[in-house]
């Protein structure tokens, strides 16, 4: 299966950084003879996806890469991810810092459509 985003192709071996993010949250309480009060629930929306390019690789064209920057700028906008066979609803994460960002492999002063980008897209699931 392909990578992609909002059908936005993305490379299959872009970085997942958060592979081993925290599902459960818990909550500690303590009750007033010093008890514990322990609640603990799996996480299954909310959870952050942050893809990076390589340093060396993962790259996308800036013909995408405005793509891209379009979908960010659309607040609330919900959209389909489809990442190592798995598809996910998510966001674009702008609570949290940069959603997105982009930097070209090469400094060009005029760049074209087909010069490449590494690119950090920073996503929450809904």
């Amino acid at each position: 299966m392909n990578t992609s985003l909002n059908g936005i192709p993305l490379p299959n071996d872009i970085q997942l950084l958060d592979e081993f993010a925290p599902r459960v949250i818990q909550q500690l309480k303590t009750t007033l003879d010093a008890a514990p009060h322990i609640i603990a629930i799996n996480r299954s929306k909310g959870l952050p996806i942050s893809l990076r390019s390589w340093d060396d690789g993962a790259f996308v064209t800036r013909a995408t890469v405005l793509l891209l920057q379009a979908s960010a700028e659309q607040a609330g906008l919900v959209m389909p991810l489809v990442l190592r066979d798995e598809s996910f609803q998510v966001m674009f994460r702008h609570h949290d810092g940069q959603a997105f960002a982009a930097e070209p492999v090469k400094d060009i002063a005029n760049p074209a459509p087909d010069d490449l980008y590494r690119i950090t897209l920073n996503l929450i699931t809904v």
